[in-house]
């Protein structure tokens, strides 16, 4: 079958897998769901940037962002500690392992992308009072941090290809990532604060600003910073060996990183098209009972 992009391929090939092994799929639910709440995860919402490479310039010219942007100046900040990513609901992934997968890809928050853009707007020095500037930065810092779980699933992909065991990233998601989030123990998220500050200039943001701003967060992912630079590529080795062994803590120190991708942009002419949803607000509880997403 020849597809448009390199995501639909390997999509194609883990489906193959997982039909040629004939096993029960013991983890069909994705378990961001407890992690992101089920009023966020149903919620509804929106594609936006569809297919357009996603970068500093190309979002400049975006009705959605000049809409931001009139608003970046008013209102006010509960606070100016800028929000943790998944565990405060402003963005998370959604893999394209679990079904249905419609809306698989970076999942955003509008009110946490406004917020963001918001302290930046009043707090980072190459960002101050500007205000379209900042709507950009403060969706490239979110969308970053994102973009590293879609470029671990592709890695967890590959391995599952080569290796021909089509659950390696569901136990690994299972067993370790949802089990450990939200502690000092879950490297992915760590290594996404890395691949983060790798890419900041990308984002406009100075890399002291940023190292400061996490010090103000949950101290669980603080030491970021012994995986960044060159060093990224160490941590990358001890996340794809958890995700081979299925084991937190595992001896293996194979060159798995390898297999990840993480140096080349990730855009339509790289072979990706990665789909990014907007949310406006939760759907509430008795609308998920009543539509039958969850029990009561």
């Amino acid at each position: 079958m020849n597809t448009a992009f390199l995501t639909d391929d390997i999509i194609e090939y883990i489906d193959n897998l997982k039909a040629s092994a004939n096993t029960s799929d013991l983890q069909s639910t994705n378990p961001i769901i407890g992690i992101i709440t089920p009023e966020w995860h149903y919620s509804d919402s929106v594609r936006i940037f569809g297919g357009q490479d996603i970068n500093w310039n190309n979002i400049d010219d975006n009705d959605l962002v000049h809409k931001l942007a009139n608003n970046v100046r008013d209102g006010e900040i509960a606070n100016y500690h800028l929000p943790e990513f998944e565990k405060n609901f402003a963005g998370w992934y959604q893999s394209y392992h679990f079904l249905p997968r419609e809306k698989w890809g970076i999942h955003i928050s509008y009110s946490k992308w406004l917020e963001t853009s918001r302290i930046l707007y009043k707090t980072c020095p190459s960002l101050s009072y500007k205000d379209r500037d900042s709507v950009k930065a403060g969706f490239l810092y979110l969308y970053k941090h994102l973009l590293f779980h879609y470029i671990t699933e592709n890695a967890s992909s590959i391995m599952e290809i080569i290796s021909e065991k089509n659950n390696l990233y569901k136990k690994y998601l299972w067993n370790i990532y949802s089990e450990y989030f939200n502690t000092s123990e879950c490297l992915e998220e760590l290594l996404a604060n890395s691949y983060l500050w790798n890419n900041l200039n990308e984002c406009h943001i100075e890399q002291k600003y940023f190292e400061k701003a996490l010090l103000y967060l949950s101290s669980r992912y603080n030491n970021f910073n012994q995986f960044i630079g060159q060093d990224l590529r160490l941590g990358v080795r001890l996340l794809l060996s958890q995700i081979k062994t299925g084991k937190l803590k595992s001896t293996t120190r194979e060159p798995l990183e390898q297999v990840m991708d993480y140096y080349n942009p990730f855009d339509n002419s790289h072979g990706h098209n990665i789909p990014i949803w907007l949310h406006y607000k939760a759907r509430p509880l008795h609308q998920l009972n009543m539509h039958g997403f969850i029990n009561n």
